[in-house]
């Protein structure tokens, strides 16, 4: 049960990080041209897919942790370096 829980820590911590980035680029983004724009609208569609599979992820944890768990990193990574991108924009 510990290694579930240390799964379900790890996903909150994603979620927390990825969603004070999210926050903080949206403000900065209403200011932004259209070429941002774009990338914006994608990496907000993969932080929604990304939220969806961490919901999935906690509530079906002990059916298939490993392969769910590097799904959920990477999709996290990818939105990670598409935050970064923008920020180096701004």
């Amino acid at each position: 049960m510990a290694f579930l829980d240390e799964i379900k820590e790890e996903f909150r911590e994603l979620a927390t990080e990825l969603q004070t980035q999210r926050d903080e680029i949206r403000v900065r983004a209403h200011l932004l041209g259209m070429e941002a724009e774009e990338e914006w609208r994608a990496v907000e569609k993969k932080y929604e897919q990304l939220r969806g599979r961490m919901n999935k992820a906690s509530e079906a944890a002990e059916a298939s942790s490993d392969g769910l768990k590097a799904a959920v990193e990477l999709l996290g990574s990818e939105i990670k370096a598409s935050f970064a991108r923008i920020k180096k924009s701004l």
